[in-house]
């Protein structure tokens, strides 16, 4: 869910690191001398749905130990954009992502297939106890894209991310060019001109425009 400040917030199922809330698995690595997993006390506790199975007779059996079924009950804000506002936000069935007000585009959850575009070393990347392949990132990161492309509309399937982009329109290239030194506030609002109407203003017209004199 979005919120009318920005903030973004999640909940449900915790697997695959689907709510982006950083880790949330407090098991680690297999203890091979003891054949347990070993856990994490750093972790917060978080708790886990019960599983159940069904008999041959129909009897049902309640499973305590669901390794995979950690929950997060509540809505919860996103630390990982603390500070910044989300804009756009999609979540897809196993990952997601969203678009800050800066124009940045972060995705977290599921790293299979490439999902999520950020190009990770699999040593940094976790992984679901119940699924060997199932190597997923729990906090948002942010995906480089070219820098003269601005994300505006974020969308995610179940094995894919896909955003609508523009380019930088005159208005950004402006607002984000150094002073110019030299130049009268004349010139360079008929550089200004120039540039928002797309095109450039030859020298031999420069002075002419400046003035109003040219020919528009």
């Amino acid at each position: 869910a979005l919120s009318s400040a920005g903030k973004l917030l999640a909940w449900g199922l915790l697997r695959h690191g689907r709510c982006g809330i950083g880790k949330f698995d407090p098991e680690g690595a297999m203890d091979p001398k003891t054949g347990t997993r070993r856990h994490d006390k750093t972790v917060p506790t978080y708790p886990k749905e019960k599983g159940y199975e069904v008999s041959n007779r129909g009897q049902i059996k309640i499973v305590e130990d669901d390794p995979a079924s950690w929950y997060l009950g509540t809505p919860t804000v996103l630390q990982g954009f603390k500070g910044v506002r989300v804009l756009k936000a999609a979540a897809g069935e196993c990952h997601s992502a969203a678009i800050t007000e800066d124009n940045k585009l972060f995705t977290w959850g599921v790293a299979r297939h490439g999902r999520l575009g950020t190009k990770d070393d699999p040593s940094t990347l976790l992984s679901d106890p119940t699924d060997e392949e199932g190597m997923y990132r729990p906090d948002p990161k942010e995906v480089a894209v070219a820098t003269e492309t601005l994300p505006k509309l974020v969308a995610c399937t179940s094995t894919a991310t896909m955003f609508v982009a523009s380019q930088m329109t005159a208005t950004w290239q402006l607002r984000h060019q150094p002073p110019s030194k030299g130049k009268s506030m004349r010139e360079m609002g008929a550089s200004m001109y120039g540039m928002a109407a797309g095109r450039s203003i030859p020298p031999s017209r420069k002075g002419a425009e400046e003035t109003g004199r040219g020919a528009r």
